[in-house]
């Protein structure tokens, strides 16, 4: 049985009479309680209401007619009709200042804001006039004599149907497809207002354009992967016609006594030959102006000047011209490559090899559209039939997998240098080659390798070295132990030791592999390679060209990489250490803090 509350608005049952005392005498001072609360929030909102309605009304009366009028009375108006209209007053305009006064030097000349040294006229050969052409009316009319200096705004646009040998509008079906084809694959990627401009006046406004044979259904993509097929294997390629494919072997060890190491070879090897590459760099032609020494570039180094100087004075005589006097220059050979991904998703990359010319000026080099960057060679990777082929010729691939596929695509990385460079090149290097410069004057250019521009990496790979092992510098014998003392006495004698390619150890080391049949990280090959960080590979550069350069060292072409070396590399660690110790200093982060409103 149940009993009810019996209070006003409470339907509350209790099961006893004593529960039901409690809970009346509880309910009513809940409700007084209640009641006492809503008059408090009745008061607040009628207090609140009360001041905004003040509120109002004090802005009501500031701006209301009253206030309008007391301005209009108070301050006059100068577009009243009684009010003289006012007079302006034209000044004078300021004198200018007057000239400083000339500085003179000690001994009375006038003084130069600048100087430069100056440079003596050499004596050159004169070169010949231009050569008639009366008698050949179809042969173009060029003339061999410097061109205008080319600059970023002047630079023609190059496009890819330049190069075709096929006659427009191959491979497409009308014109008008292959002069939009040509806008839409010339120029940059980014279209702005010039190549808008050049939309309109080269593509849309040309006489043979017609933009109903387009059709409906045009696709770019579809027409660009038509232009891919019809280039593919074709001779009308420009990149085929510019680069040779080869294959490039490298040797698989056996790790067997009694079975001999396997040849392999590496497929996609495209290359141009340095020799070729060098001499249509001095058909183009160069600086046009009078040359000063400013410090800064290849050409005006000391290195430089003393190559110069040895070829002037100690390069041998041509065994085929025994008789030469042509002008010996030296050209500047600059290597650079990077690895680098195709597309964001997959596995498509490349590697290419770039070569540039250090005689001509860094500005003109980093020119986007100068030309003045070669490309070289594109090293292949190992193919996916490299690990079946290794699994049947080494007898402990399973374990050892990850140091063979290691070596050989160090193997590989040298034997496209050692390709590269050929007995062409070897000669050159030795003797010279001759070229018909862009003046129309024959000279003896003697190629030199100055730098190699490359990451860590590849630094690696290309003075054979083991990756962050006991001396983990490419330049020197520092060990990994000793880094710690940068910037100490002790510290430059050790840096002063550059690291020099050992060919004896080197060699016995690939007699211990190849024919020995011994492990590649196997006890008797470490202890000839281990202190000084060396890996059992033949240096292409060391092996080829110190045989004509008995002064080149492979360490000294690598040159510093600020990108990688220093601002991803020294600079970033220094600055993450940093904020730990603003961190530390202050586990709130009030430091931190101001330090990112410094950098706003």
């Amino acid at each position: 049985m149940t009993l009810p509350c019996g209070a006003p608005g409470c339907s509350s049952e209790l099961l006893s009479v004593g529960g039901q005392t409690l809970h009346r005498k509880n309910y009513q001072l809940w409700c007084t309680d209640e009641s006492r609360r809503g008059a408090l929030r009745r008061e607040r909102a009628a207090a609140q209401s009360a001041k905004k309605a003040q509120k109002l009304k004090g802005k009501k009366k500031k701006n209301g007619p009253e206030a309008i009028a007391d301005v209009y009375m108070g301050e006059p108006s100068n577009t009243h009709s009684d009010c003289p209209p006012l007079l302006t007053v034209q000044l004078p305009p300021p004198s200018p200042p007057p000239p400083p006064p000339q500085e003179f030097t000690q001994t009375g000349r006038l003084r130069c804001n600048y100087t430069l040294p100056r440079r003596y006229q050499d004596i050159l050969p004169v070169p010949p006039p231009p050569p008639a052409l009366e008698d050949e009316p179809e042969a173009p009319q060029t003339s061999l004599l410097p061109q205008p200096h080319l600059t970023f705004e002047n630079a023609p646009q190059a496009s890819l149907f330049g190069y075709l040998s096929q006659a427009p509008p191959w491979p497409f079906k009308n014109m008008s497809t292959w002069l939009f084809m040509n806008y839409f694959n010339s120029g940059s990627a980014t279209k702005s207002a010039a190549e808008a401009n050049h939309l309109v006046h080269d593509v849309l406004q040309h006489p043979e354009f017609d933009a109903a044979s387009l059709g409906s259904d045009f696709d770019a993509l579809r027409e660009n992967h038509q232009l891919d097929n019809a280039l593919k294997n074709s001779e009308s390629s420009p990149f085929l016609r510019q680069f040779t494919s080869q294959l490039i072997e490298i040797d698989i060890p056996s790790g067997k006594k009694d079975v001999p190491s396997t040849k392999f070879a590496v497929p996609g090897l495209l290359y141009r030959k340095l020799t070729s590459v060098i001499e249509a760099a001095f058909h183009d032609p160069l600086a046009h102006r009078q040359e000063e020494r400013v410090m800064g570039e290849i050409y005006t180094s000391d290195a430089f000047i003393h190559e110069h100087d040895l070829v002037q004075r100690c390069s041998p005589v041509p065994p085929d011209d025994p008789g030469c006097k042509r002008e010996k220059v030296v050209v500047a050979v600059m290597f650079s490559s990077d690895g680098t991904h195709l597309a964001n998703f997959g596995t498509a990359k490349a590697w290419p090899i770039y070569f540039m010319v250090g005689n001509l000026s860094k500005y003109f080099r980093g020119l986007p559209n100068s030309g003045a960057m070669h490309h070289l060679a594109y090293i292949p990777s190992l193919p996916d039939s490299f690990q079946d082929v290794a699994s049947k010729v080494h007898a402990n691939w399973k374990t050892q997998k990850k140091n063979i596929t290691t070596h050989c695509q160090r193997e590989l990385m040298h034997a496209v240098w050692d390709f590269l460079f050929d007995d062409d090149f070897i000669h050159a290097y030795k003797y010279g080659m001759v070229i018909m410069c862009a003046d129309g004057i024959e000279r003896q250019v003697y190629p030199r390798l100055f730098t190699y521009s490359a990451d860590y990496p590849e630094k690696v790979l290309l003075v054979t070295i083991c990756d962050k092992g006991l001396c983990p510098c490419p330049r020197c014998l520092v060990q990994k132990s000793m880094l710690d003392r940068l910037g100490l006495a002790r510290d430059s004698t050790v840096r002063s030791k550059l690291w020099e390619f050992v060919k004896e150890k080197v060699t016995l080391a690939r007699h211990i592999i190849y024919n020995l049949r011994q492990s590649i990280t196997g006890t008797r090959v470490k202890e000839l390679l281990k202190n000084i960080s060396a890996v059992p590979t033949m240096n292409a550069f060391a092996s080829k060209l110190s045989t004509v350069d008995t002064s080149f060292n492979t360490s000294k072409m690598l040159v510093v990489d600020l990108l990688h070396e220093f601002e991803l590399g020294v600079w970033r660690t220094l600055f993450k250490h940093l904020i730990r110790l603003l961190y530390a200093a202050s586990p709130q982060g009030n430091l931190v803090a101001e330090l990112d409103l410094r950098y706003i």
